[in-house]
């Protein structure tokens, strides 16, 4: 009888999240492609915080661990409204806790530390800046 219920249940969990899949790297042609801004600077701050997922809305406990990175700008690659010498703030995430673990969306590959080089490939989106998921943070090494 145990069986019979559990079976059924699985099945039901897999199908809430149907369509979320873990997203590809994009090319840098696609990232550039995409971004309405591309930005060269160095990593000044970086907190984070764990919240409630805003991008797994399925059953269950989703919570996110959300970054806010501030960059100081050297060099503006792509946009307009920003310029080198500028600081600007840019979110991030990954997944913090799925239960049940179902496969999804798992937000940013790299996430870089204070004093990293990095190039962003973002959108502007009700001006506020979004690094493109999953690969917009490409760490510069030296």
């Amino acid at each position: 009888m145990k069986n019979k219920l559990v079976i059924p249940f699985i099945a039901a969990l897999a199908s809430l999240n149907s369509g979320h899949a873990a997203k590809a790297p994009l090319s840098k042609e696609k990232l550039r492609e995409q971004s309405t801004h591309i930005v060269l600077g160095k990593v000044t701050k970086v907190t984070s915080k764990n919240s409630k997922s805003k991008q797994e809305t399925s059953f269950g406990i989703h919570r996110d661990r959300v970054y806010q990175i501030s960059i100081k700008i050297t060099e503006v690659r792509k946009g307009e409204g920003v310029k080198a010498d500028e600081t600007i703030a840019v979110g991030a995430w990954r997944p913090a806790v799925r239960i049940p673990p179902l496969p999804g969306v798992q937000g940013h590959e790299d996430i870089p530390g204070k004093g990293d080089k990095v190039e962003v490939f973002m959108q502007l989106k009700n001006r506020s800046f979004t690094v493109i998921v999953p690969n917009g943070f490409r760490i510069v090494k030296e």
